[in-house]
């Protein structure tokens, strides 16, 4: 067997200042870091979309849409912070990446795929760092 490893340095993901976005299953709470906002552009009341690649069920994606999208989710920015707030949709992100009910954060891809008028970046959940033991 041989492996390719995944880094920052090969996946285009920003060594600091880090663009994530992070999730909550307790509450169905979807925060953007403000790196995150800034690079890709977005602010209060723009519209993103997730999407979920069909042949590999763990790859998650997101794109803002257009701003005439009713159907996707719009941004909050309650004390500056980029949100939404969905249960049903990170119920079903955590479930196909092999999550518990407790939350993710996930690194945002600097590179994009373009589908139709939409880019798109990739989710990378980023691995939980262990706990120390008292």
């Amino acid at each position: 067997m041989k492996f390719f490893i995944y880094e920052k340095s090969n996946t285009g993901l920003e060594p600091t200042g880090e663009r994530c976005l992070r999730i909550s299953g307790k509450n169905g709470y979807v925060s953007i870091s403000k790196h995150a906002g800034v690079e890709l552009g977005w602010k209060k009341d723009d519209r993103i979309v997730f999407a979920q690649d069909a042949p590999n069920s763990k790859n998650w994606y997101v794109a803002k849409a257009d701003p005439s999208n009713e159907k996707a989710f719009q941004l909050k920015a309650p004390g500056g912070v980029l949100s939404l707030s969905c249960r049903g949709m990170v119920q079903k992100i955590l479930s196909t990446i092999g999550k518990n009910a407790k939350g993710q954060k996930f690194l945002i891809s600097k590179e994009s795929c373009k589908d139709g008028e939409l880019e798109f970046h990739q989710l990378f959940p980023v691995p939980e760092t262990p706990k120390a033991k008292k």
